[in-house]
C-alpha cells in the first residue's frame, strides 16, 4: 500500500487482507501511527534514497513552494466556481511535494516486488501509483482530492488527472464519486468501480440501560438526555458551525438534549471558537467537547449513546464510516442532503436530508427527531436491516480484492495469489518506473 500511516483506512484493509493471506507492506512519506498492527511492516519512503537526492528535493521545494502557493491563490476563482467553496485549505492545492517524492516512493514500492500496488489518496499518492510501472496498480480516492483538490489550480487538475488516467484500477467508496470521476476526469467507465467498504456490524451497537448510564458518567453526560454527536471532525469542510449553529439554538429552547463536538490537531481553533460561542450563550453545561484525537474504541462509545447525530460535509464526502458506525447503534442520521445519501436511501437508508449549508433545516430536522422518540426507533430498525443488506464489511472487502484480482489476471494470467513475499514469476525488476 502506498498511503498516509498513521489514518484507520491502511489499517482496515491490511486486516482485511492480511485474513486473506496477503503479507501487506505500507510505504508512506509520514509517520506510523497507532492504527497499524505492530506486524505491519511500515518503510518511509526516501530512508534509502542517496544523500544528494534527499538533499536535492529538500533544495527544489524551497525554491518552488512560494511559486506554487503565488500560482494556487491565482486559481481561487477556479476553486470558487467549481466548488462553491471560497478558498481551499492548504492542504487542497499542494502539487509539489507529492510530485517531486513520487519517484522515489515508486522506487521503494517496486523495490518489494508487490503483486500489486494500492494507492489511497490521489492528491498525495495517486502520481507515485501510476509509476510503479508492471504490476497492477489501483488507486482509492479519498474524496476531497477528486472533488476538490484537482478544482485548486490547473497544476492540481493536472496532477490528479495524470494519476487516474496512469493507473489500471479506481475505487472509489461512493457511487456518485465514481460517476464524478468518469465526468470529470474523462475515465472510460470500466476502469472505476465503486465499492464501499462497509462496517463490521459485531463492532457497533447501541449501549443497554446500565452501559449508557456507566458511559454517561465516563464522559459527564446526563444520561436522561437526548444526545445528539456531531459525527465528523469539527471542521469547516465538514460543516462544523452550520451543525454547531443548530446545536446552539436548540439548546435555548429548553429541549432535554446534550451535545458532542470532537476534533484534534487541524480542529482545534475551531473548538476553540465553539467554546468561546458555547460560554456567552451560558451553554457549557450542555456540551462536551474532546480537542484531542479520539480512539476508536472511545468513537464506538460515544456512538452506543448517541440518540440523532448529524454529518453536514458538503462537497467530496464519500460513504463514511462514521455515518455507518452511527446508524448501526441505532442513533437517528442528520445527513446534509448531498447525492450518495439520497442514493443509499433509495436503497434503504433512513434519514433526515436538510441543505449541508442550512442551519435552519439542520435545527428543523434535530427538533422533529428530538421530540419524536418512535421515530427515531423506526430510523434504527429500517437503518440496521440497510446495513446488514448493503454494508457488511466482510463481503465488500471480498468484492474488493475480487476487482484487483480480475486485474491481476490480465498481468499475470492464471497465476494463483501468492503467498507473503511470493512474487508472480513474471514479476517485473524493482527499478521498473514510468518517468514522467
Amino acid at each position: 500500500m502506498l498511503s498516509t500511516a498513521d489514518s484507520i483506512f491502511p489499517a482496515i484493509l491490511a486486516e482485511a487482507w492480511r485474513k486473506r493471506g496477503l503479507e501487506v507492506v505500507v510505504v508512506t512519506c509520514g509517520e506510523r501511527g497507532n492504527w497499524l498492527p505492530p506486524d505491519v511492516r511500515v518503510i518511509r519512503s526516501g530512508e534509502s534514497d542517496r544523500p544528494w537526492s534527499r538533499l536535492a528535493c529538500r533544495a527544489a521545494s524551497r525554491l518552488l513552494s512560494p511559486a506554487e502557493r503565488i500560482l494556487a491563490r491565482l486559481g481561487r476563482r477556479r476553486f470558487r466556481r467549481n466548488t462553491g467553496r471560497d478558498a481551499p485549505e492548504a492542504w487542497e492545492w499542494q502539487v509539489l511535494q507529492p510530485t517531486i517524492t513520487s519517484g522515489s516512493l515508486a522506487r521503494t514500492v517496486l523495490a518489494q516486488r508487490p503483486r500489486f500496488v494500492f494507492g489511497q489518496e490521489a492528491a498525495a499518492y495517486g502520481l507515485a501509483t501510476a509509476r510503479c510501472r508492471g504490476v497492477p496498480r489501483i488507486l482509492f480516492p479519498w474524496g476531497s482530492d477528486v472533488f476538490n483538490t484537482a478544482e485548486s489550480w490547473s497544476a492540481a487538475h493536472w496532477m490528479i488527472r495524470r494519476a487516474l488516467h496512469g493507473v489500471d484500477l479506481i475505487v472509489p467508496s461512493s457511487a456518485t464519486a465514481a460517476r464524478h470521476l468518469i465526468r470529470r476526469f474523462g475515465l472510460p467507465e470500466a476502469k472505476v468501480k465503486a465499492v464501499s467498504w462497509g462496517i463490521d456490524l459485531a463492532e457497533s451497537s447501541r449501549a443497554g440501560a446500565a452501559e449508557r448510564s456507566r458511559l454517561c458518567a465516563k464522559w459527564g453526560i446526563d444520561p436522561e438526555a437526548v444526545i445528539v454527536q456531531n459525527c465528523r471532525r469539527f471542521m469547516p469542510l465538514w460543516g462544523c458551525f452550520t451543525a454547531l449553529d443548530a446545536f446552539l439554538r436548540l439548546s435555548q429552547e429548553g429541549e432535554r438534549a446534550h451535545f458532542v463536538l470532537f476534533g484534534a490537531d487541524a480542529s482545534r481553533d475551531h473548538l476553540a471558537e465553539a467554546r468561546r460561542r458555547i460560554a456567552a450563550a451560558g451553554k457549557t453545561a450542555r456540551f462536551t467537547l474532546i480537542d484531542r484525537e479520539l480512539k476508536f474504541e472511545e468513537f464506538l462509545e460515544l456512538a452506543s449513546v448517541s440518540d440523532i447525530f448529524t454529518s453536514l460535509v458538503q462537497r467530496g464526502d464519500m460513504r463514511s464510516s462514521s455515518v455507518l458506525l452511527l446508524a448501526a447503534a441505532g442513533a437517528a442520521p442528520v445527513i446534509g442532503d448531498v447525492p450518495e445519501y439520497r442514493l443509499m436511501a433509495e436503497h434503504g437508508f433512513s434519514a433526515l436530508f436538510p441543505s449541508v449549508t442550512s442551519a435552519d433545516q439542520t435545527l428543523d430536522a434535530l427538533r422533529c427527531l428530538l421530540r419524536d422518540p418512535a421515530l427515531r426507533a423506526e430510523f434504527a430498525v429500517r437503518n440496521a436491516e440497510y446495513l446488514r443488506t448493503h454494508e457488511d464489511r466482510e463481503t465488500q472487502m471480498d468484492l474488493l480484492l475480487s476487482l484487483i484480482d480480475e486485474v491481476c489476471l490480465r498481468y499475470y494470467g492464471g497465476a494463483k495469489r501468492g503467498k507473503p513475499n511470493d512474487p508472480p514469476a513474471n514479476a517485473p525488476p524493482s527499478n521498473d518506473i514510468d518517468e514522467p
